[in-house]
């Protein structure tokens, strides 16, 4: 039984440690050394600990909060006294969690990148990882979609799938077509990118909305009644996915549709009049669809399924096939690792604590002199959960023998700032003090600088529950097909793409990408809002003609002076100039963007974004034609409409301040995008604004 339950130990151990390798690139897995417990060394762990980012308070030290990194110019005693701090907040942490840090350890955290360097024992290290694993699971969870369709001929897609068969990861078959591709024996027909959380139906949709007649009625004077709808023909993906209580693991529903050309249009005959006959316009869509429900690990790609492009116009690709390519991966909402906390602790480290034996540091004692600093902050945020004095709240005064209460005087206290701040464990000592101007919202503080620092931390996680706005950023671009599709790829596996984005403004700068549309929103956490600019496009979606009948009608008369008449129930008619109707639509041409943000109650800096991208990326086109091919055949007028637009709707989690590549998608619909291997992507970056002032009024 024993023995059982040490293998037991060493599998959920097992477990947590790689529940820790999705947080960190190839390179720095490779880093992570394999100690024996009594060795000292170096690790680092992507450790967002809400308690540790958000502040946390001791009993002995009162409210902690981790300091931010030193700025770059920062000199040797400013970085010795973050190393100290930083090591002092994080150890008083660990110890409330049950993880005491061995004495020579040093630990160094940037709460900005979430990123935790530890100097300690390789039994400490076993143990942080697993705490670390903890943190990680902890954290909202993404799902990474990107979908590509790759064109071949037949033979060459035949053995790529050969590849796939038994085989969980179909990665290998998208990798022979990728490298046919960059030799030009390949092609990519299409590219969608989109992102959900875990349990939220997500669609995306790049190509053309195309009207089409669908009811006709036409007389022999070629006067016609028609009705119309609307279809979407392109490459629509629709899914669902769910992760599982491992992590690794997720469910995907998923439905496919890709139109591999366009919409074909061609006449019916319908009846015959005569020796006319009558015809009716009528569309054939030409369209391959996968719907199904697949179970796979994160980072996998799944081969969707393949089909002929039948009925194409270019004969060479006759016998080609097209194959599908799903590739999902699960990413927690971190920010891309930040090596700087790492360098400051092998830099100057050893200057702080030497390793093995030093004992680690006391908390640093209060420098001597006073200084002053000035804060802004809202009345009600400065008393938030605070009852006057720290005492109870008053008794019921209906209650059971309470006195009687309309008569009597009532007395109010107001607690001070200096109380405030001394209830949430920050010393006051001689000559220091705290002064709150509720007409400016000036906070001024006195006090030593160790202890202003602690003022400043506290006021930091006032203002996290302060009123805030979230401004939302929108950036359409379109680049060449390789350049968007290594974007893609650089960003599949992070939910930081803020290093994408630069590199895109780099290329803007350069004219090597294209910056089409700029939206910026800001709005309340959790309202709706919406953005809208473009043409107004009015069409016709229901035309009908009819002709007004004008009508006499005389009875008989027996007037005696007349001569007797048998006229009785006489209509005279006469046809009047034909009448024509009309109904119509009206649809926006140009952007539309809603989006719906709200602050995260489990990450203090991270957003729940609900968001729609509706975006036409060439005009619409209209086609009439009403030619007679004879005298003998009578048309009615065809009016169609072409639209070219791609759409997003997604449910993420986005971190305040970070840029998302949110979706790609191909264009099409004039000669310059079906001759060119061109793809347009959305990036969005959503900032969290406190409501407070920055100056003085």
């Amino acid at each position: 039984m024993k023995k059982y339950l040490f293998r037991l130990r060493i599998f959920l151990f097992a477990s947590l440690c790689f529940a820790v390798a999705p947080a960190l690139p190839a390179q720095e897995k490779d880093k992570q050394p394999q100690d024996a417990q009594g060795e000292w060394s170096l690790r680092v762990y992507r450790y967002p600990a809400s308690e540790l980012l958000g502040g946390f308070v001791s009993s002995e030290h009162g409210q902690l909060t981790p300091p931010a990194l030193p700025a770059a110019t920062a000199s040797e005693e400013e970085i010795a006294k973050f190393l100290r701090r930083s090591h002092f907040v994080v150890d008083q942490h660990l110890k409330k969690a049950g993880l005491t840090l061995p004495p020579g350890s040093l630990a160094v955290f940037d709460p900005k990148n979430k990123t935790l360097a530890l100097r300690s024992t390789g039994l400490t290290h076993e143990r942080m990882a697993a705490q670390a694993a903890e943190a990680i699971r902890a954290m909202p969870r993404l799902i990474s979609i990107n979908v590509q369709i790759i064109e071949a001929e037949q033979a060459v897609v035949n053995e790529a799938v050969k590849l796939v068969k038994a085989q969980a990861d179909h990665g290998a078959a998208w990798a022979r077509l990728d490298a046919l591709a960059s030799q030009k024996k390949a092609t990519y027909i299409g590219d969608l990118r989109m992102e959900t959380k875990s349990g939220t139906r997500a669609t995306v949709f790049s190509g053309e909305g195309r009207s089409y007649v669908t009811e006709m009625t036409v007389d022999e004077a070629r006067r016609s009644s028609t009705a119309m709808e609307q279809r979407d023909a392109g490459t629509r993906l629709e899914l669902e996915p769910v992760i599982g209580v491992d992590g690794e693991t997720m469910e995907l529903t998923c439905s496919l549709e890709h139109h591999f050309r366009g919409p074909k249009e061609h006449w019916d005959k319908i009846s015959a009049t005569g020796d006319r006959l009558v015809e009716s316009p009528n569309i054939d869509f030409y369209n391959a669809h996968v719907t199904t429900g697949i179970t796979m690990l994160g980072g996998m790609t799944k081969l969707l399924g393949i089909w002929k492009p039948e009925d194409v116009a270019e004969p060479e690709r006759a016998g080609n096939l097209q194959a599908a390519f799903l590739k999902a991966h699960i990413v927690s909402l971190l920010p891309a690792l930040d090596t700087r906390v790492e360098q400051l602790l092998l830099k100057h480290g050893e200057k702080v604590e030497k390793t093995p034996t030093a004992p680690p540091p006391e908390p640093p004692g209060a420098t001597k002199g006073i200084i002053t600093r000035s804060f802004h902050i809202t009345e009600d945020l400065l008393t938030m959960g605070d009852s006057p004095m720290g005492g109870a709240v008053a008794a019921d005064p209906f209650a059971a023998g309470a006195a009687p209460m309309a008569n009597e005087a009532r007395m109010t206290i107001r607690i001070t700032a200096v109380e405030i701040l001394k209830s949430k464990g920050i010393p006051f000592p001689e000559g220091s003090s705290a002064n709150y101007k509720p007409s400016t919202g000036e906070l001024l503080v006195r006090n030593t600088p160790d202890n202003m620092k602690m003022v400043e931390d506290y006021i930091a996680t006032l203002k996290q529950r302060a009123p805030r706005n979230l401004a939302t950023t929108l950036h359409i671009i379109e680049a060449d097909a390789a350049t968007i599709r290594r974007l893609a790829a650089s960003t599949a596996t992070t939910t930081d793409h803020t290093a994408a984005w630069q590199e895109v403004e780099q290329g803007v700068a350069q004219n090597k990408i294209r910056l089409l549309r700029s939206v910026f929103l800001e709005s309340r956490s959790g309202l709706r809002s919406n953005f809208e600019t473009g043409r107004e496009f009015i069409y016709i979606t229901e035309t009908s003609s009819s002709e007004l009948e004008q009508t006499a009608t005389q009875t008989g008369n027996s007037d005696a002076k007349s001569a007797p008449t048998n006229i009785s129930n006489v209509h005279v008619s006469s046809s009047a100039a034909p009448q024509f109707s009309s109904a119509a639509e009206m649809q926006l041409v140009g952007l539309r963007f809603e989006v719906e943000p709200t602050v995260s109650y489990s990450e203090p800096d991270a957003v729940e974004l609900t968001t729609a991208i509706k975006y036409d990326y060439a005009i619409p086109v209209v086609t009439d034609s009403s030619g007679q091919p004879d005298a003998k055949t009578i048309r009615p007028l065809n009016h169609s409409i072409q639209f070219h637009q791609a759409q997003c709707t997604v449910g993420t989690t986005i971190a305040g301040g970070t840029h998302r590549l949110l979706s790609v998608w191909k264009p099409e619909g004039t000669p310059e995008f079906d001759k060119g291997d061109v793809l347009q992507a959305a990036f969005i970056c959503i900032d969290i604004v406190p409501v407070e002032r920055t100056t003085k009024p």
